[in-house]
């Protein structure tokens, strides 16, 4: 189970995010073209960044691998490799 970092309740699985309960806060799991784990989801919302994500695909399908931060309002791609 995740819960929102604003106000911790609950969050909801929807197909492409993850939405709390309670305030409405929405974050999208997927990225790059992949799902992320609950685990990724709980160290993107709690420490805010995922250790290394492999396998991610750009828009014209290359692979990439990246970390994703989280500032509280956006999710940025940051450390490609």
């Amino acid at each position: 189970e995740i819960s929102c970092s604003l106000v911790g309740s609950e969050m909801c699985i929807r197909d492409s995010s993850l939405q709390c309960s309670d305030c409405g806060f929405v974050i999208s799991h997927t990225y790059g073209e992949k799902k992320l784990s609950d685990l990724q989801m709980e160290k993107l919302l709690y420490r805010g960044k995922t250790d290394r994500i492999r396998g991610m695909k750009s828009k014209s399908g290359k692979k990439y691998s990246c970390v994703l931060t989280w500032d509280g309002e956006k999710v940025q791609f940051t450390d490609f490799s």
